[in-house]
């Protein structure tokens, strides 16, 4: 008898120690379980937010207030841009006692680097409107060098009244326009943005009719 009840103790002490093994093999593999699906849910989570936080980034339109800021760039810009007192006014090294001009193509020849303006312009326009506005009036010439045409004119002062938007990035602009007479007239224009060079410049401008 006392044989066989030994025997029994260490069957029983077996079982127990391999079940006591079983369930620490068990509990082990829950908690790595555990973690691997916490941590699998804090990356999705955060991929989602870094998704969400890109397509806000993208799709997020400007405030009135940074509107306004860059209508008001561009008119002036744009202003300036078909008189003779652009050069000057983005401070590029433009020195008028230095213009020469070339009496075959009736151009003057400045002393700006046609690069250093284009640069500098694209800050408030696409590459598009400024080729389209600007391409004959502001050419390369052979040395880098802008070749213009003579001209003088005044361009008004804009008072921006309201902006309302049409779709996204496309607004209408209610505008009074100043000439230097004074002489002042309400007008509507319509603007398209677009990041450009990882800011948003004007795309589009005409007057509405």
């Amino acid at each position: 008898m006392k044989r066989i009840d030994i025997k029994e103790k260490k069957k029983t002490t077996i079982l127990t120690i391999l079940l006591v093994i079983a369930l620490i093999v068990i509990i082990f593999l829950g908690v790595i379980i555990f973690k691997f699906n916490n941590e699998s849910k804090n990356n999705n989570n955060s991929n989602n937010n870094k998704l969400t936080t890109t397509t806000k980034n993208i799709t997020n339109e400007p405030t009135e207030e940074e509107l306004r800021k860059i209508i008001s760039e561009f008119l002036i810009i744009d202003g300036k841009g078909h008189t003779d007192s652009i050069l000057n006014y983005l401070n590029i090294g433009y020195d008028e006692s230095k213009e020469v001009y070339d009496e075959k193509s009736d151009f003057i020849i400045t002393n700006v680097k046609y690069d250093d303006f284009k640069n500098k312009i694209l800050n408030y326009m696409t590459e598009d409107y400024f080729n389209k506005e600007y391409g004959d009036k502001y050419i390369k010439d052979e040395n880098g060098y802008i070749r213009k045409g003579q001209g003088g004119g005044e361009y008004p002062e804009y008072k921006i009244n309201k902006i309302t938007k049409i779709k996204d990035l496309s607004y209408t602009v209610d505008v009074t326009a100043t000439d230097y007479n004074d002489k002042s007239i309400n007008e509507i224009y319509e603007f398209t943005f677009k990041k450009y060079n990882n800011k948003l410049v004007v795309d589009t401008y005409k007057e509405r009719n």
